[in-house]
């Protein structure tokens, strides 16, 4: 069992008051007026607290543990349930549903697991509806989804109880062993735990890199902004390195050699910066980015670039939902791996 500080309690001890609950009052105004908070470093001592911005906090939390609100006594728990609470909600999204429903109907049958069936486009949405939220999407939409995937082949029109009706041959997961549920999708509760637990031994950074666009300069740039915050506050980087107006399939050794520093919010540099990080890391790192296309959509230049790179130990791919992880023996080794960055089917909104 640990002992955790109360916010109140703690800004009394960061001011060397004694507890009472005028003192507790005042300690924690005196701090919200200087836009600091009472908070404990996450591998750090519990029981010592001190004062930080808030924006720090926010933009840190891999770093910075906030405090329970309780002013009357100490708090205790398990240290495996003191990590700063995170509510991992699931995007309804395209690719989420298509991953739930690859999970019911793989598109390979599985021996003494799948029985294959014919399913019309309604009975394929009624299966995936008891596994989603409310009227997360259409029967027209799913079907059409998973057409254009083409994971499941194409519809067939097939004669049903003296009915004819347009569905698939799908290989369907046998209900007893159907026991996941919508929030099975995510890992990005158990992404976050494994950033703090290694925040010692691994070096987590981010890349953002955004195309030349067509879109005006400050969307663009909000753009950038709106993913260094993801990296900070979802996916825990300690620091972010940008790349703007680049192409996906620019070589990644190669790009900003010749911009000017870039200005955007809590940027830590641009791709030469983060090259010049990696090489001088002593720690091993977990390189992040948001999409696949993200990093690069030319396998071999990234199979270079990590090879080149020795220190880089994994990366960190965040597909909305749920986070993709590949070591580096998977980058260099799996040719199917590294097709995944080949190419991507549209557009991806990765401020989102």
């Amino acid at each position: 069992m640990t002992t955790i500080l109360s916010a109140a309690n703690a800004a009394c001890s960061i001011y060397g008051l004694e507890i009472t609950s005028e003192n507790q009052l005042s300690a924690l105004q005196q701090l919200k007026d200087a836009g600091l908070e009472p908070v404990t470093l996450v591998n750090g001592d519990p029981t010592i607290a001190v004062a930080m911005s808030t924006k720090k906090v926010n933009m840190e939390p891999w770093r910075y543990q906030r405090l329970p609100q309780d002013t009357e006594q100490e708090q205790q728990c398990d240290d495996s349930n003191s990590s700063e609470s995170f509510i991992v909600s699931i995007p309804p999204s395209r690719s989420a549903v298509l991953d739930l429903v690859a999970k019911i109907m793989p598109s390979t049958p599985i021996p003494g697991i799948t029985e294959e069936c014919f399913l019309s486009e309604t009975d394929v949405h009624d299966l995936v509806s008891k596994y989603i939220p409310d009227d997360t999407v259409t029967s027209d939409d799913l079907s059409s989804w998973m057409s254009k995937d083409g994971s499941w082949g194409t519809t067939i029109r097939k004669q049903t109880n003296k009915k004819r009706k347009r569905g698939r041959m799908l290989n369907v997961v046998k209900k007893v062993y159907r026991d996941f549920t919508w929030d099975d999708l995510s890992n990005i509760q158990e992404y976050r735990l494994l950033v703090k637990s290694s925040v010692g031994t691994k070096y987590t950074v981010g890349y953002v890199r955004k195309s030349n666009t067509k879109e005006p300069d400050t969307t663009k740039k909000k753009l950038v902004n709106l993913q260094i915050y993801k990296m900070k506050t979802k996916l825990l980087c300690e620091d972010v390195f940008v790349s703007y107006n680049t192409s996906a399939n620019d070589p990644i050794s190669g790009r900003d050699a010749t911009t000017p520093p870039y200005t955007f919010d809590d940027c830590s540099g641009n791709t030469q910066d983060l090259i010049n990080k990696i090489t001088k890391s002593a720690r091993p790192i977990r390189l992040v980015i948001i999409d696949y296309a993200g990093l690069s959509t030319n396998p071999d230049d990234i199979k270079l670039f990590i090879s080149l790179n020795k220190s880089i130990r994994e990366v960190v791919v965040d597909i909305g939902h749920k986070v993709e992880v590949y070591s580096r023996h998977d980058l260099l080794k799996n040719i199917n791996i590294l097709n995944k960055f080949r190419c991507r089917k549209g557009c991806v909104k990765r401020s989102q």
